[in-house]
């Protein structure tokens, strides 16, 4: 109990306040009675088991996988670092077997051994145990099924069965075998369940059971039946929690989709995921960007109460909105919460004690405090409203913060989703069945993580059911878990805490966004789903309109689709389908859920209407009638629309009065029907569908460009195919980190590429055009078009401002590229003006690089056991079903992820990696690949001891700059002490003044003493980073030459060859900057003037209206042609059905 410092005669209980989430006042006199409450000795129980959870476990930081768990000593054990037992006088020890036990007594102490052991294990409680004869085959065996055998029949009081015995024997022998491969029965299980769970490598049912009869015949001990398999995995399922729930969707649909809060709670309960997990905003010292929660989105734009709420000090948790005191005395009420430089601090009121002796908030500016200094939380000072001067009651009406009692006495957190959908084949064959997939992953954690296959979660998938209709279900999923939030133990904190789950983005392709967005997709005429640019062809072909289409135009807003919405659902209520259609054409405004219903609407309408019109009989309406008639048909329409078991909308958006009075149907192994859709405050899908890189600029802009590039060189493979193949095949790969350039493909295939080879060419192709193509704009395309590529690729951004400067006057040169080539282009591909959006998207959720990798109940299950067994070989808790206690898989089957490489590939798993080289370390070939060398080359220069340097500086000099070319690594064979065993072989280059006159990128060129190339000898630290540079081919007049070898088969023809460039000088070479790899370090190293964005149009708004003009002429000339086209097909098909009609 504490006392109260202003009445001595009340005091305050400590643990019912704390489990009650109120201060729990008591006169001094009931303090006894209250003592013996049950209420008092509940909340005191609940008191010491969470303080007991703090205080029993240590404090464990992020866990790697390739950190394996400390190893247990063992009696007996053969590491060298055990205790040695030469001290002990061994041979003086004598041993006694002891009196031979009874039979009886014996079996009895293997059935309590046995018991014991399962019940340690938590397969059985105590009682449980079933003594039942269960003797069957061993096809048919239960493996969840633990009972124990009866005597023999002919067991006699005087004895006991010796094969009873043996067997007994046996079965403790075998399950103490498997004791440590829980929560399996066996070893054999958990390698049967790991075989059936490998993402990549997936086994059907025959598979599985060939699996089977084959260890079965070659003598595997305790093997499962496939029908035990099965039932071991479905409980397994439900002793994770992993549930899968069927769902019927708005327009009927059934599918199944997985449990989204509970993933989510797992990766809390991952140790591996755990310590990586970010709560709070961060803000850096330094202003670099990596992550989501650097940007604004976190930092500026989502309310208080979206971002993590509270700050547990201990069992003290501090919520935002309540007054809390500092160490220093000193009184705040925070507001939200920041990680500044590595330490937590607030943002908070400062509140003062007015002459009155009230707390008097001063809400016209924040203070920042340092968390670690706060004290006493709401429950220590219990404030009432009286507390407060008149001016600051309104800040009391805030306290406590109501989501105390959600926490239910947890530490409670917020976790982000970034959650898309996707429209992918169902079939191993090349015939496509169409499957929309629904995924998600936690942006709680960092790119690095969310990069690998590991953390893209599964929620559901269905042939008939739309990303829209799924997207519904994952809502009112995260709508449900947000009042009664998923419980989850923390390994890092060794506390349970709680998780609110908001929708940061909805990340996805731009067909999928616009649907998702409730938008009329890139065919309309308002083609953009985030803004509203566009309109007819004569507006956008207007010097204003044409303009407005290279920068963001006015933003599309939740509140305006919504109205939108609503105004679609009022006109079909009055039976106006032309009108539905206009108002979606010129709002750009089309809901997938709504016009499903519309049709419905208007048959319900019309026949609304002529029960209305009836009263009139053939009685001509005036103006005013006919529109009272449909006024009275639309709120008859509306109400019954109102009455209808389905919401009529998409889930993300909520129109008043419609979607919030409907429930989403849920059944069989669903949550509750009665739930309704709210509002997901802080997401406005419209703003937050990012533009994704995959598909707008490698499979857009790119594509557009290398269609542009070959087409004009017809559709066989000719001559210029040819040689572009031939020079691509040239390209020198070295710093680019792409796979091989499979240059006859690409240009045979030319039509069909994919993304990866968009994102080869987007770095090469430019330095095999610049001196053979006639084209100009294309080339000015692709040059654009790398820089910009280069740029998005940036994976830390040090300073915001400068690069989004950089970034506008990069993808505005694109644009104004592709306008020189063809003032249409941007009119008819709307993906090049949602390009403008990604400045605003990376200042709002950091760096772009992304990872969206992306019948029903069967795959919705199998996918639950994926994330149920990858969960289970983490190491991640679960609360047992009878201790109610937080347990793990066994030891063994969490070293089988962290020690065997080929189930973390499996898995989608890169460890944080410990086996690479150190910067400077030398890894030698194979011995019969090493070439020996007597001495140094006569040009060498030796410049050692030179390894702190900037990235990709090397030299004498502090702020020298040098660029060079490894050609020979050499080891000393037998080094001397005092002398580096290891040296470089560098070919010396120096950056030229000026710029390539073509490219606008850096010239290398060969630093010579006369006609002698210079090298320098260097210690291998000095060397920082890998770049790439080309050979300035069409420079200095390189030829192709058949000297390129041939395979076939993996064999080298030794009569064939392919043609190849033949570099006539090694002297010049062009940096790249179009590479990815390395790309800002490359920018930070070079002289700004080498790297700085030039605009390809000093006055962009000039260039426009010219391209405008030429917009306004060609374009209706284009328009009458197509028109004409059109009429004169129509005349041939008429003149065609005639004939034939006559001819009949």
């Amino acid at each position: 109990f504490a006392e109260d410092p202003d009445d001595v005669n009340t005091a305050r209980c400590d643990p019912c306040s704390q489990i009650e989430h109120n201060p729990v006042v008591l006169q001094r006199a009931s303090i006894s009675s209250h003592i013996k409450s049950a209420k008092h000795q509940k909340s005191v129980a609940r008191f010491k088991e969470l303080a007991t959870q703090r205080n029993s476990c240590t404090r464990a930081g992020p866990a790697e996988l390739n950190s394996p768990p400390p190893a247990t000593l063992n009696v007996g054990s053969t590491n060298p670092s055990a205790p040695s037992l030469d001290y002990m006088d061994i041979e003086s020890w004598t041993f006694s077997a002891g009196e031979e036990e009874d039979p009886a007594r014996r079996m009895q102490r293997l059935r309590d051994e046995l018991n014991q052991l399962y019940i340690e294990e938590g397969r059985l409680a105590e009682g449980d145990i079933n003594y039942d004869d269960n003797t069957e085959c061993d096809d048919c065996t239960n493996p969840w099924r633990y009972g124990f055998a009866e005597p023999a029949q002919h067991e006699s009081n005087s004895g006991i069965d010796i094969e009873s015995i043996e067997s007994l024997e046996e079965r403790l022998f075998n399950a103490q075998t498997d004791h440590d491969w829980s929560p399996y029965p066996s070893k054999t299980m958990f390698l049967l369940d790991l075989l059936d769970n490998m993402p990549r490598l997936r086994l059907s049912d025959a598979h599985m059971r060939l699996i089977i009869w084959v260890m079965k015949q070659a003598g595997c001990p305790n093997m499962p039946s496939f029908t035990e398999l099965r039932k071991a995995q479905e409980g397994l399922r439900k002793t994770i929690g992993l549930k899968t729930h069927q769902y019927t969707s708005q327009i009927g649909n059934i599918f199944y989709m997985n449990d989204i809060p509970k993933l989510i709670a797992q990766d809390i309960s991952n140790p591996l995921t755990a310590g990586h997990i970010r709560w709070y905003p961060e803000e850096n010292s330094d202003g670099k960007v990596s992550e989501a929660w650097h940007a604004e989105r976190w930092a500026k734009e989502l309310p208080n109460d979206k971002l993590s709420p509270m700050y547990a000090q201990g069992l003290k948790h501090y919520y935002v909105n309540e007054l809390s005191q500092t160490a220093t005395g000193h009184y705040v009420i925070p507001l939200r919460w920041i990680m500044r430089d590595g330490e937590l601090t607030a943002d908070a009121y400062d509140v003062q004690i007015s002459s009155a002796g009230n707390f008097s908030v001063d809400d016209s500016r924040l203070v920042q405090i340092t968390a670690s200094n706060l004290e006493r939380n709401f429950l220590d000072l219990q404030p009432v409203q009286s507390d407060f001067e008149e001016g600051s009651k309104m800040h009391f009406e805030r306290m406590p913060n109501p989501l105390r009692a959600i926490a239910q006495g947890d530490e409670l957190y917020v976790s982000h989703i970034q959650i898309w959908g996707d429209d992918v084949s169902g079939n191993r064959s090349k015939q496509y069945n169409l499957h929309n997939n629904l995924y998600f992953s936690h942006a709680n954690l960092p790119h690095r993580m969310l990069q690998q296959e590991y953390f893209v979660r599964f929620a559901s998938t269905s042939p008939h059911a739309s990303v829209v209709e799924q997207m519904a279900a994952a809502v009112q999923q995260i709508n449900e878990n947000n009042k009664d939030p998923v419980r989850s133990f923390n390994p890092i904190s060794c506390t349970y805490c709680r998780v609110i789950i908001e929708i940061e983005c909805l990340p996805g392709d731009n067909p999928q966004q616009s649907e998702e967005t409730s938008h009329i997709g890139l065919m309309g005429r308002l083609f953009c789903r985030r803004c509203q640019v566009g309109g007819s062809a004569a507006e956008v072909e207007a010097t204003t309109g044409y303009d407005s289409l290279y920068s963001p135009g006015t933003p599309r807003t939740a509140e305006k689709t919504r109205a939108d919405i609503a105004e679609q659902l009022r006109l079909a209520c009055r039976g106006v389908e032309a009108r539905i259609e206009e108002h979606q054409t010129a709002t750009g405004t089309k809901d997938k859920i709504l016009q499903h219903w519309i049709p419905t609407i208007l048959t319900k309408s019309k026949d609304v209407y002529a029960v209305c019109r009836k009263e009139f009989g053939n009685q001509a309406l005036s103006a005013e009638l006919r529109e009272k008639l449909l006024a009275e048909t639309e709120e008859t329409v509306l109400d019954w629309a109102k009455g209808l078991s389905q919401p009529l909308f998409n889930s993300l958006f909520t129109v008043e009065g419609l979607q919030t009075e409907h429930s989403f149907s849920c059944n069989g192994r669903g949550t509750s029907s009665s739930a309704r859709s709210a509002p997901l405050l802080g997401l406005s899908p419209n703003r937050d569908s990012p533009v994704e890189s995959l598909h707008t600029i490698s499979l857009g802009s790119n594509k557009y460009a290398w269609t542009l590039l070959h087409q004009p060189w017809g559709k066989t493979f000719g001559p210029k195919h040819r040689l572009l193949a031939a020079r691509l095949q040239s390209t020198d790969t070295n710093g680019l980190t792409i796979p091989p350039i499979r240059a006859n493909y690409i240009l045979q295939y030319r039509n069909g590429l994919i993304g990866k080879h968009f994102k080869s060419l987007q770095q090469t192709v430019i330095f095999h055009l610049y001196g053979e193509l006639e084209n100009r704009p294309v080339f000015q395309i692709y040059k654009a078009a790398g820089f910009l590529g280069a740029v998005l690729w940036y994976h830390v951004i040090d300073d915001m401002d400068a690069y989004i400067a950089d970034l506008e006057v990069l993808i505005g040169n694109l644009l104004d590229a592709f306008a020189d080539q063809d003032p249409a282009r941007i009119t008819v591909k709307a993906k090049l003006h949602i390009l403008t959006h990604i400045p605003g998207d990376i200042r709002r959720l950091g760096p772009q690089i992304r990872n969206h990798q992306a019948p029903s109940r069967d795959i919705a299950l199998k996918m639950a056991d994926l994330e149920r067994f990858k969960q289970l070989v983490s190491g991640t808790y679960w609360v047992h079903n009878t201790s109610q206690e937080p347990v793990q898989a066994s030891r063994p089957i969490r070293r089988v992820l962290h020690e065997t490489a080929v189930i973390q590939r499996q898995l989608g798993w890169a460890p944080k990696p410990t086996a690479l080289p150190k910067p400077g370390e030398i890894v030698l070939p194979l011995r019969k690949k090493r070439i020996s060398r007597e001495a140094l080359p006569a040009t060498a220069h030796f410049q050692l001891g030179l390894s702190n340097r900037a990235p990709g500086r090397y030299g004498s000099g502090q702020e020298e700059v040098r660029f060079g070319r490894i050609a020979e690594i050499l080891v000393a064979e037998n080094p001397v002490i005092g002398t580096p065993n290891s040296v470089l072989i560098v070919d010396a280059f120096h950056v030229m003044n000026t710029l390539h006159a073509e490219l606008d990128m850096p010239l290398l060129l060969r630093v010579k003493t006369g006609d002698t190339a210079i090298q320098h000898v260097i210690s291998p630290p000095t060397v920082s980073f890998l770049f790439n540079a080309q050979h300035d081919c069409f420079t200095l007049g390189c030829s192709l030459e058949n000297t390129r070898l041939i395979f076939q088969e993996r064999e080298e023809l030794s009569d064939r060859f392919g043609p190849a460039l033949k570099h006539t000088e090694d002297s010049q070479f062009i940096v790249n900057l179009h590479a990815l790899h390395n790309a800002d370090i490359l920018r930070k190293t070079l002289p700004r003037r080498f790297t700085q964005p030039r605009p390809l149009h000093a006055d962009r708004k000039e260039f426009h209206a010219s391209q405008a003009a030429k917009l306004q002429v060609s374009g209706p000339a284009k328009r009458a042609a197509t028109q004409e086209k059109a009429a004169a097909t129509r005349a041939a098909n008429k003149a065609k059905a005639a004939a034939a009609q006559e001819g009949a």
